[in-house]
């Protein structure tokens, strides 16, 4: 599954670009590509349709949150569960920077920089 958003092009994995955006890219029989994240309702996205060549059952699917939650009617069970998850250690939040909540342009800073992947925390002291 590969996530599409309006946040730049997906990082390099292994020294190689991989992703929707890049040459020689190709989606997996039956795999999903995921739009996420776009900015505004009029944002174009793209990506190269070649990818999709050979790639049977292959889909792009637009993950919207509310309409998921609506859906399923499970948001409070999945958040019950991914509270018990981070509790026990078994969930990886993927946390790479924290600072004080005083000091946000730091965090800023190697966010809009693409300097991390994970998550950037500013903690309220």
């Amino acid at each position: 599954m590969w996530r599409v958003s309006s946040n730049g092009p997906p990082p390099m994995a292994a020294g190689r670009r991989r992703g929707p955006g890049w040459p020689g890219w190709c989606a997996a029989g039956r795999g999903v590509l995921v739009n996420i994240a776009t900015q505004d309702d009029a944002e174009t996205v793209t990506f190269r349709a070649k990818g999709f060549d050979r790639a049977y059952g292959a889909r792009i699917y637009t993950l919207n949150l509310p309409d998921e939650l609506t859906a399923h009617a499970s948001g409070s069970s999945d958040l019950a569960r991914l509270c018990a998850l981070a509790a026990s250690g078994r969930l990886d939040a993927q946390v790479e920077l924290q600072y004080s909540w005083r000091q946000p342009a730091e965090a800023i800073d190697a966010l809009l920089g693409r300097r991390i992947g994970g998550k950037a925390v500013l903690q309220i002291d």
